[in-house]
């Protein structure tokens, strides 16, 4: 028989009558019994024994070694309301073994007593147990008031009783929770879930959980023993969850993994169709950084969550969400007993983690900040691409995307379609056709016409058949983009409506700025917001230099990287690479336009999805950081310059405090990968003098982008690790951090030897309004 959450209670407080107590008249106290007061984060009540956490029956169906371990009490806690001034705990152990050598007997076999005071739930008093049967006064001489206690169980030992005293004149309580938090938060795991190695039951991650949400939490963490089997999968659809989360990684290799995540996934969707089911990957192994076999161990394992849980998602199992295992652990080696096991530090950081993802499951109305991937400049067969639009997309899903914007040239995919597939074929996708007909079915891909009569020919599906079949709600979104492409000047336009024409002009400065302001225009009429980004500054001889750049302050964004090879990113004896443009542009704009600096995007480019080094996808990316996956979520992020670049560095925390002047950086790991963050900038007092560039060849001034002094863009400060800080002295116009990876990409392109993130400028805000204001009373 499953229980909601735990064993039936009246809702909200119930007064337990002494008579229900057992009487200690020497000490004068009132023992009741766990049995009586209920206990929580208890799934079944047909145990074999009381305080069990699987039902009799499992006995005969799970492997001995997990029924064993499902009779500690791990997760077990009593709540109640009590206004007594001294709380004692009697309880007895169903084993002598107190403690373990690398966990504390108070954690394996102690009690621990928290209190809610103040709507906030704090630690109170911890029983240590010194035998098999103990009794101990936990607090005496408490203020006078009636309060909320949670008492936890033992961790690592079971429980055959456990009791309650409280003096003869103090009331006591049972006391329930109600509604939605009566339905539990059910996590499943290894000896880490179970509480390994916490110094007390109340500090394992589960715990903490239950008290900040406000909710029950079941406990189905076996030591060893996670291992995503069907009989306890069978068991646990049996429980009406609020979420089931899957943490069983460390126990599993890569192949188990591959093996059984989507039998457990489709063992709970057979009972529970809607409850959401949460993935978490494997923490990264403290000493990773320098054991290969555990780093291996971290990426194999999560390669193969990840691909089960594409794999999933794409054929339309809905509800699956991610944690990803980097984020479980701190970055600095200090919160494992022995490299994966947590301290209590270590449970607080991996409670802070899942509670910014399982607050996101729960109430996605006030979910938290979060990091999203995405590319804005990716072409398909509507354009020059030469891949269709599903394809593409579903390659991005694939791979950790969480929205792309289609951006062809000239055009938006809309209405209908038909391509000749020799024109398919001519662009290098020969085997196009029959990749997409294996992938999404013949009764999706659309022909007409015979091959032999030249007359063959396939429906490209516009953008909205394309988000029907591969969108999810705030896991994978796409975007209507388009490159306005003209002449010299590629204009992507992020989130429009309606397909602009090249609007032309004289020079490729008239030729931006005219297309800029149909964006402008469409955005205004159409009560849209729209971003525009300047694609390849550097392309081919027609690029724009730094000075008509800084000029043109309606464009706010800009490609600092491109993942098309040869597009001119580091620059030549012609021309400043990018992130020379970008340095010169922004000091411009800030000390003589008095205009905010230009925003930096990593992006694709991507035209060939079958092979070639050209323009394939998965070189640059930007991380944004928003609440929701919505396209209006998106464009304000940019807006706000909430985001950074990327070519294959991501970043934890980009977080900037501008009362103290501090930008924080700090790098997500990445097997043995070394990082340096260089932080760049330019002085408010710059040397703003410059010359020309000469031609080596012919001697002659070339017409572009002026040499500048090494003000400009200078190296601030430059930090090695995966942490790094720059104090602002003030005495900036801006900062911005560049971190360097020497790891190679997996699919470099001739610009790109390393990987790299690239972070917006920071600390502008100040001397731009101070300008204004200037300008203002002048």
């Amino acid at each position: 028989m499953v229980l909601g959450f735990c064993c039936k209670l009246a809702a909200g407080e119930a007064k337990l009558e002494p008579s229900l107590a057992r009487v200690d008249t020497e000490k004068d106290l009132l023992w009741y019994d766990g049995r009586t007061i209920g206990v929580e984060g208890k799934a079944w009540n047909d145990t074999a024994a009381f305080y069990n956490r699987l039902p009799a029956r499992a006995e005969k169906v799970v492997r001995p070694r997990v029924w064993s371990l499902s009779q500690q009490s791990a997760g077990l806690c009593l709540r109640f309301v009590t206004d007594a001034r001294t709380i004692h705990a009697r309880w007895v152990l169903t084993s002598e073994k107190l403690a373990m050598p690398h966990m504390p007997a108070t954690g394996v076999s102690g009690v621990d007593l928290y209190v809610r005071t103040n709507s906030q739930w704090r630690w109170l008093a911890v029983g240590r147990p010194e035998r098999q049967t103990n009794s101990v006064q936990l607090v005496r001489d408490l203020p006078v008031g009636k309060r909320e206690y949670l008492l936890y169980l033992p961790l690592y030992n079971g429980i055959q009783s456990v009791e309650v005293g409280v003096p003869a004149v103090a009331g006591l309580w049972r006391k329930s929770l109600e509604g939605e938090a009566r339905k539990p938060l059910v996590f499943w795991g290894t000896s880490i879930t179970q509480g390994g190695c916490a110094s007390r039951p109340g500090m394992v991650h589960t715990a903490i959980l239950g008290r900040r949400f406000g909710r029950t939490v079941v406990n189905l963490g076996f030591s060893g023993n996670g291992r995503m089997e069907p009989e306890v999968a069978q068991l646990m659809s049996e429980i009406d969850a609020a979420v089931y989360v899957i943490d069983c990684l460390p126990n599993l290799n890569h192949v188990e993994v591959a093996q059984r995540v989507e039998p457990l996934v489709t063992i709970l969707r057979q009972t529970r169709e809607e409850t959401p089911i949460l993935l978490v990957e494997g923490r990264t192994y403290a000493n990773a950084f320098l054991v290969e076999d555990n780093a291996r161990r971290n990426k194999s394992g999560r390669a193969a969550l990840r691909e089960a849980y594409q794999r999933m998602r794409s054929t339309g199992i809905s509800g699956l969400h991610y944690l990803e295992g980097n984020f479980l652990l701190g970055q600095d080696g200090e919160d494992t007993v022995d490299g994966s096991h947590p301290t209590d530090l270590g449970f607080v950081r991996q409670a802070d983690t899942f509670e910014l993802a399982l607050r996101q499951i729960l109430d996605p109305t006030h979910p938290p900040l979060r990091w999203w991937k995405g590319n804005l400049h990716t072409h398909t067969l509507w354009s020059d691409g030469n891949d269709f639009p599903e394809m593409i997309a579903d390659w991005y899903l694939r791979h950790g995307y969480n929205f792309l914007a289609l951006s062809d040239h000239n055009l938006l995919s809309q209405g209908v379609r038909w391509m000749n597939i020799e024109e398919v074929e001519k662009r290098n996708g020969q085997t196009a056709l029959e990749k997409y007909i294996r992938r999404f079915g013949k009764d999706w891909v659309e022909t007409r016409g015979k091959r032999e009569q030249g007359t063959f020919e396939v429906r490209l599906k516009p953008l909205e058949e394309v988000q029907a079949l591969v969108e999810s709600r705030g896991q994978f979104l796409m975007i209507q983009s388009e490159e306005i492409t003209d002449r010299g000047a590629h204009i992507n336009a992020t989130n429009i409506a309606e397909a602009i024409q090249p609007q032309g002009g004289d020079s490729v400065r008239e030729t931006i700025q005219n297309n800029l302001r149909a964006v402008a225009a469409q955005s205004k009429r159409l009560g849209r917001t729209i971003i525009p980004h300047l694609n390849h500054p550097n392309l081919g001889d027609q690029g724009i230099s730094a000075e008509e750049l800084a000029a043109l302050i309606q464009d706010e964004f800009f490609e600092v990287f491109n993942g098309v090879s040869g597009d001119g990113d580091l620059g030549s004896d012609r021309r400043v690479g990018l992130e020379t443009l970008w340095d010169i542009t922004s000091s411009l704009r800030l000390s003589q336009f008095h205009a905010p600096p230009l925003f930096g995007l990593a992006t694709d480019d991507s035209h060939h999805y079958h092979g070639g080094t050209t323009a394939s996808p998965g070189r640059g990316w930007i991380m944004l950081r928003a609440r929701r996956l919505t396209p209006e979520a998106i464009v304000r992020a940019l807006q706000r310059g909430d985001f950074y670049a990327s070519s294959g560095v991501f970043l934890n925390t980009v977080d900037y405090d501008p009362g103290q002047r501090k930008l924080r950086i700090v790098i997500d790991p990445d097997g043995n990968a070394e990082f340096t963050t260089r932080f760049i900038g330019t002085p408010i007092d710059f040397d703003a003098s410059s010359s020309a560039r000469i031609d080596k060849l012919t001697g002659e001034p070339v017409a572009g982008t002026r040499d500048y002094s090494q003000d400009v863009g200078k190296v601030l400060a430059t930090v090695q690790g995966e942490q790094a800080v720059y104090q602002l002295t003030g005495d900036e116009l801006y900062v911005r951090a560049t971190v360097t990876s020497n790891q190679v990409p997996d699919n470099p392109t001739t610009e790109s030897p390393f990987e790299k993130a690239w972070t917006q400028p920071f600390g502008w805000r100040v001397h731009l309004e101070k300008n204004r204001e200037k300008s203002v009373s002048d």
